[in-house]
């Protein structure tokens, strides 16, 4: 049995394929076993992982009707054996130290929860940075407890399911499953898996590369889907009220979430976009109103941003925003 299972979920992805797989191969930590997650792909991925898979008999292929990535990462997570997993998307790539860094870390520290940064590739400059994503030197590189973490971390540990390294028998105790029929399901899964840990390391070391403006990416869609984006962040709010921890987390949480709405709403345009407004709108009210008003955003210029939402139309929003 390996000691690490690698989850990979894959569809349509036949440009970066190989480039991903070759990473994970090329690891300095051997004893690992990649499951493939073939989610009803159309184009020449399978080809490519059943060629990668004659050539390494560790990895191991799941073909699967098209799902969704939850779908599929749950079917990745339903085959693990090994104590160990870690998520790497199939359009992004790994330092051939992560699997023997992380691990290093688990055997040395034993934490529940083990977060490591990334670099950010961009594909349409093919520019390459690194993650604003880092914890106060304070709390890097040491044993914590949930006590001992200020409630700021959450803004400085990015809340993707590629950046950790698990511990299989707390996924599978507490059957903890991504959201399935809705995109941005990291959240609610980051979540979920922190409420279920009693120790923490987290460590500012890019050990991960993720491939940011790729055309056909979930974070590329300008559709009505992006009213998930919603969706999942009611549902990690939800998550954190249910295991009593979202009261310490509240601000965080909204500066997060202002963050991320913000992002998607500047990229969206015409009718989706006032849809997307309204829906933003109403979380906000919701939020606050949970909050009985009582919540701080640290950062002015967030705040104005919160106070437009809560207080204007859509038409007086897009004026404000553009004469700010």
């Amino acid at each position: 049995m390996a000691e690490v299972s690698i989850i990979v979920p894959v569809y349509n992805v036949e440009e970066y394929m190989s480039f991903c797989l070759d990473s994970i191969l090329n690891q300095t930590f051997h004893d690992i076993e990649i499951i493939c997650v073939n989610d009803g792909s159309t184009d020449k991925s399978s080809f490519i992982l059943e060629r990668y898979a004659d050539f390494d008999e560790r990895i191991k292929i799941i073909n699967r009707p098209n799902g969704g990535l939850s779908a599929a990462r749950n079917t990745g997570i339903e085959a693990v054996n090994s104590e160990y997993i870690l998520f790497v998307d199939s359009d992004d790539y790994v330092s051939p130290l992560l699997v023997e860094n992380v691990l290093n870390i688990a055997k040395e520290h034993n934490p529940d929860f083990l977060s490591f940064n990334n670099f950010v590739f961009m594909q349409n400059t093919r520019k390459l940075y690194l993650s604003f994503c880092a914890v106060d030197n304070s709390l890097e590189d040491k044993l914590l407890t949930e006590k001992s973490l200020p409630a700021s971390v959450l803004a400085d540990i990015p809340l993707t399911a590629w950046s950790k390294l698990y511990k299989t028998k707390i996924i599978k105790d507490n059957n903890l499953k991504f959201v399935e029929g809705i995109q941005y399901e990291d959240g609610p899964w980051g979540y979920e898996y922190f409420c279920a840990c009693k120790s923490f390391f987290l460590t500012n070391t890019p050990l991960y590369f993720y491939r940011a403006a790729r055309e056909g990416s979930i974070m590329m869609k300008k559709d009505k889907s992006v009213m998930d984006v919603i969706t999942s962040l009611k549902l990690g709010d939800e998550v954190m009220q249910k295991h009593g921890r979202f009261e310490k987390y509240k601000n965080t949480i909204l500066r997060l979430n202002v963050d991320l709405i913000l992002y998607h709403y500047n990229r969206l345009s015409g009718e989706v976009k006032e849809i997307y407004f309204n829906a933003a709108k109403e979380y906000f009210k919701s939020f606050m109103l949970y909050c009985g008003g009582h919540c701080e955003l640290d950062d002015e210029k967030k705040n104005n941003y919160l106070e437009l939402f809560l207080i204007c139309s859509y038409q007086d929003f897009e004026k404000a925003v553009h004469n700010a």
